[in-house]
């Protein structure tokens, strides 16, 4: 029977340290207003999504492969999956007839997911006394990696 501990120890461990990647929702980064992720040429199909993180010096695309609630739109008008598109990996694939035109821009709104791994096998503990007591505080912490795909 599995476990219901949701400690820190169980969540590092049952993942086997940094070996296994899990999606995270990161609080403050989770989701996509109209981003536009490619524009039209007539035979491109299959569009990335991602978000532009605008610098004037070295702008960067962040590429999300899991995504939830897609809303699909080509110059503005909202697709249907399984009709004019399918998503998988977070690609979005334009069925036959469905292809954007020159110059028409494909947005996409969503909810997205990281793949993070731990940084490390272990859990680094503290255990200081406290003054005028016997009783140890335990104190640990760890850091997250995101995985690039």
């Amino acid at each position: 029977m599995p476990s219901s501990d949701c400690s820190l120890p169980s969540a590092i461990l049952g993942r086997r340290g940094r070996a296994n990647a899990f999606p995270l929702r990161d609080p403050l980064d989770n989701e996509l207003l109209d981003e536009t992720i490619g524009t039209g040429d007539g035979t491109t199909a299959a569009f990335q999504i991602r978000r532009l993180y605008d610098d004037d010096d070295r702008p960067y695309y962040r590429n999300y492969s899991i995504v939830t609630d897609l809303v699909v739109k080509v110059a503005g008008a909202t697709k249907t999956s399984g009709v004019h598109y399918n998503e998988a990996n977070g690609v979005v694939t334009f069925t036959g007839g469905n292809i954007p035109s020159g110059g028409q821009a494909v947005t996409v709104s969503c909810n997205v997911l990281i793949l993070v791994r731990y940084d490390a096998d272990y859990i680094p503990i503290s255990l200081p006394v406290t003054v005028n007591s016997t009783q140890p505080i335990g104190s640990a912490s760890f850091s997250l990696i995101e995985v690039p795909r």
